[in-house]
């Protein structure tokens, strides 16, 4: 991705350079939830289920609408817990994070619910992840 700055065209480095998208859908609200605060308001933008091509390992990817700033950034592995709720276009993820400055994690969840996203873009990205966490062998929350 190239960025205009004075004058120059500047390449902009994401850190998705390495990876390719094996799922995204626009659109989508996030809902966060950490340790025992209640959930933030929804926050609108774009998610990506991505796939290193060396390593192979997957995360997901929100960035926030319109200045696509990093909300959201969970690999998937076996300690990712999920829930789907189809009738309300709603994937839970729930995680544990390292708390800044302790040697304690704390619980997050991550809410995605449709958005502006149409109901098929957003249950095959859900689709996507799901199958994603099975072939890691988990099992819902």
């Amino acid at each position: 991705m190239l960025m205009k700055c004075a004058l120059v065209l500047c390449p902009v480095v994401t850190g998705e350079e390495d990876e390719r998208v094996i799922a995204e859908a626009k659109g989508v609200k996030v809902y966060i939830k950490r340790g025992e605060r209640d959930f933030c308001e929804g926050i609108l933008g774009n998610v990506k289920l991505l796939r290193h091509k060396e390593t192979r390992q997957e995360r997901i990817l929100f960035r926030r609408e319109p200045v696509m700033k990093v909300s959201m950034n969970v690999r998937l592995g076996p300690l990712v817990r999920y829930t789907l709720d189809e009738a309300q276009g709603l994937l839970r993820l729930i995680i544990m994070e390292p708390v800044e400055g302790s040697e304690q994690g704390q619980v997050v969840v991550y809410a995605l619910k449709r958005g502006k996203a149409s109901k098929t873009d957003f249950s095959d990205f859900a689709d996507s992840v799901l199958e994603s966490l099975r072939t890691c062998g988990q099992v819902p929350a």
